[in-house]
């Protein structure tokens, strides 16, 4: 079947301190497929950019902006690096979509 060998990806992407201080909701958005037993490198900023048109900005021209685990968890053997890349390859055949949350944080680089 072919649907088993594909693994859907959802983020829910959490700007913590935006997002408590504005009462919105987190957002969804929806991640390229996975393929079972290929290798698979998808960077998060890429996917809002072309895909959703949104692009991450700050005010602090030093900041950079460090990725990390929300809730949930990434198909086994795919993971998440602070830049914002999921990269990896999964063998796991699983129906159905995993849902996972990132945290992306603004760190202030000083020069």
């Amino acid at each position: 079947m072919k649907h088993r060998n594909q693994l859907s990806l959802f983020l829910i992407l959490l700007f913590l301190s935006i997002l408590k201080a504005s009462g919105q909701q987190p957002q969804e958005f929806a991640l390229p497929v996975a393929r079972v037993g290929q290798d698979y490198r998808v960077e998060i900023e890429t996917v809002l950019r072309n895909k959703y048109q949104l692009k991450l900005k700050s005010g602090n021209t030093n900041a950079v902006i460090l990725w990390t685990n929300g809730s949930g968890e990434l198909p086994a053997g795919l993971s998440l690096r602070t830049d914002g890349t999921i990269i990896g390859r999964t063998n796991e055949v699983r129906t159905g979509t995993y849902q996972f949350s990132l945290k992306a944080v603004e760190i202030s680089a000083a020069l």
